[in-house]
């Protein structure tokens, strides 16, 4: 029985881990990987925000809330931290979606590993933001995408993720 365990354990580690070239992370209990098939209906059928492309690295659901993943490559002669790329961002909201509330631009540790927080809704719907600190030229970013009714249980999802985060 002991090893039955054991192998069970491993099965729902290597399940619920996921990460970058730069970070690993556990994915909250009850996410589910998504086909671009799946990312694209959920998306159109559910929210009411649009999400990302379908080119990020990896879409994720857990309830009606779509969690995306991906690395970014620091731009050549750029050297654009997360206190500049705060003030870009709001500067971009404010130009491009007029009617969206900015509630959360924050810059975080956790786990040793600095993160820009954005979060802003629009209409009925919400998006939070986050990306890592460069980490030998790579970062870290993710996308969650909630309703209203969810925007705690997105909250928590990203501090379940961000908490369970360790950089390669």
């Amino acid at each position: 029985m002991k090893g039955l365990t054991t192998i069970c354990s491993l099965f729902y580690i290597i399940v619920q881990t996921t990460g970058s070239d730069v970070i690993n992370f556990s994915l909250p209990e009850n996410t589910v990987k998504l086909s671009t098939q799946q990312f694209t209906q959920f998306s159109k059928s559910k929210l009411k925000i649009s999400t990302l492309d379908n080119d990020t690295r990896a879409h994720y659901q857990n309830g009606d809330i779509i969690l995306a993943f991906w690395d970014a490559v620091r731009p050549l002669f750029t050297e654009r931290t997360l206190e500049s790329k705060q003030k870009v961002s709001a500067s971009i909201l404010k130009r491009t979606k007029k009617n969206a509330a900015i509630k959360r631009s924050e810059i975080i540790t956790v786990n040793n590993i600095r993160y820009l927080i954005f979060q802003y809704e629009v209409n009925d719907s919400g998006k939070i933001i986050f990306n890592s600190d460069y980490y030998n030229d790579k970062n870290l970013r993710g996308e969650l995408t909630y309703n209203f009714a969810d925007r705690d249980k997105a909250n928590e999802l990203l501090n379940q993720i961000l908490n369970s985060s360790k950089l390669r």
